[in-house]
């Protein structure tokens, strides 16, 4: 079965990317995860999308955005 090890070589901290917007627009229709996360409720997906290409292109050096990848099948041994 699946032991920790495994499944730590399952999740990825990575930089986000513009390629992440697909799933940033399935979060954004969630009310719930948007009011938990502080973010606006009911954004049209072309304003998403440019607050999005923000996120992924500002470079701060007190602010680090990532994000966290599962990658499921591979925790199978």
């Amino acid at each position: 079965m699946t032991t920790n090890k495994n499944l730590s070589q399952c999740i990825k901290i990575r930089p986000l990317t513009l390629d992440d917007y697909e799933a940033a627009l399935k979060w954004s229709m969630d009310d719930t995860f948007c009011l938990a996360n502080g973010w606006e409720l009911n954004r049209s997906p072309e304003e998403l999308y440019k607050w999005w290409l923000k996120c992924v292109n500002n470079v701060a050096e007190d602010f680090i955005r990532m994000g966290i990848q599962f990658n499921f099948f591979q925790q199978v041994s």
